[in-house]
């Protein structure tokens, strides 16, 4: 049922014979903050990892210039805290996972069951879990955390057995349901579970690099995201080149970071005017940059990553060049509302104007 990351990698393997070299694995690191100003509630959204990096004129390296003091090993990845961000997100995905990200991925997206779809930065699979859990065929998951790729394994298994137990449904995608072999006593593609949701044997989570995706087949993937991970990444021209490679022809990818516009750690914060306004104020926002932040907030503050500020236009030009045109963009706000109060309604306002996340659309160019 559940796949150990061998296995897995075996899975994804058989699926082409194009099949390359091992993926890398970026290995936690830990670090003592920094005498300088922190601004906690913009270092990290309410529901996982956030954004940004720095310069180095080398081709392959990073291009953002890092603010002093910030010597840094390049790694990026969240083992470190894999525990913590597992419970965090948890089977379902945080409220802003169930609430906005979610379902505005899956507009843009339009998945069906015939998709093959990866996820980069896949952390401990909560959307591929979702993927899984409508029908699509085939859902790879891939995460430079060891730690967090384990966690998926083990939810998977676990989501699995649950599902198991209870009797079968209608297929939530339409369509009949194919018979189980119950010689094997285990789900094949096409299986329905309980409550119509359909449980796909195809579903495989690996340890990988995002910035080194040679190792996935090429032209594998009808589609593919990365979901509140890009502004953790650097630098970000072979991540989009990878995930190019290994896509089809036509083949769409979806990002989700929050918006660089308005939730840069460190350069834009909240204030309040004399007339009980409420404005979001910004300091820089074209120039590239990387912050240390807590990644652990309020729990240790010793541990820390890095995030990436880009303008939007960088992720533009990057898409272009890896051979994707960008066909869609929406801009989320928040769902939270505010308790009654004589602020409430000014922040309500200020929610609903000044958006929290940032979707970019991008399709690959037919390609000879």
């Amino acid at each position: 049922m559940g796949l150990s990351h061998r296995l897995a990698l075996e899975w994804v393997a058989s699926m082409d014979s194009q099949f390359g070299h091992r993926p890398r694995h970026a290995p936690h690191r830990r670090r003592k903050p920094k005498p300088r100003p922190h601004d906690a509630a913009e270092s990290r959204p309410a529901d996982a990892p956030s954004v940004g990096q720095a310069a180095r004129p080398a081709e392959g390296e990073s291009r953002i210039a890092a603010n002093e003091p910030q010597a840094h090993d390049g790694r990026t990845d969240w083992s470190a805290v894999a525990e913590w961000y597992d419970q965090l997100v948890g089977e379902d995905g945080s409220e802003y996972h169930r609430h906005v990200v979610h379902p505005g991925i899956m507009r843009l997206l339009n998945p069906s069951r015939d998709d093959a779809i990866l996820d980069v930065a896949c952390g401990q699979g909560v959307f591929c879990r979702l993927l899984s859990q409508m029908g699509v065929g085939d859902v790879v998951g891939v995460d430079a955390s060891a730690e967090l790729i384990r966690a998926a394994n083990r939810r998977e298994v676990e989501r699995r057995a649950a599902a198991s137990a209870e009797p079968a449904a209608s297929d939530g995608m339409a369509g009949d349901s194919a018979p189980r072999d119950a010689a094997a006593g285990e789900a094949k593609a096409g299986d329905t579970m309980a409550g119509g949701v359909r449980t796909s044997s195809r579903l495989a989570f690996v340890v990988g690099d995002a910035t080194g995706l040679a190792f996935l087949p090429a032209r594998r993937f009808t589609a593919a995201t990365c979901i509140l991970a890009i502004q953790n990444l650097d630098p970000i021209e072979p991540v989009f080149t990878g995930i190019a490679r290994a896509l089809r022809p036509g083949g769409r990818l979806v990002i989700v970071m929050m918006h660089p516009c308005f939730r840069a750690p460190k350069f834009m914060k909240w204030h309040w005017d004399e007339n009980g306004v409420q404005w979001r104020m910004a300091r820089q926002y074209l120039t590239q940059r990387c912050e240390q932040i807590v990644a652990h907030p309020g729990s240790d503050p010793d541990t820390h990553t890095l995030t990436f500020h880009r303008p939007i236009g960088a992720y533009v030009a990057a898409l272009s060049a890896a051979g994707m045109a960008v066909d869609a963009m929406e801009e989320w706000p928040g769902h939270r509302i505010s308790e009654p109060g004589p602020r409430a309604e000014a922040e309500n306002l200020a929610r609903r104007e000044i958006p929290m996340f940032l979707a970019i659309r991008a399709t690959c160019y037919n390609r000879s």
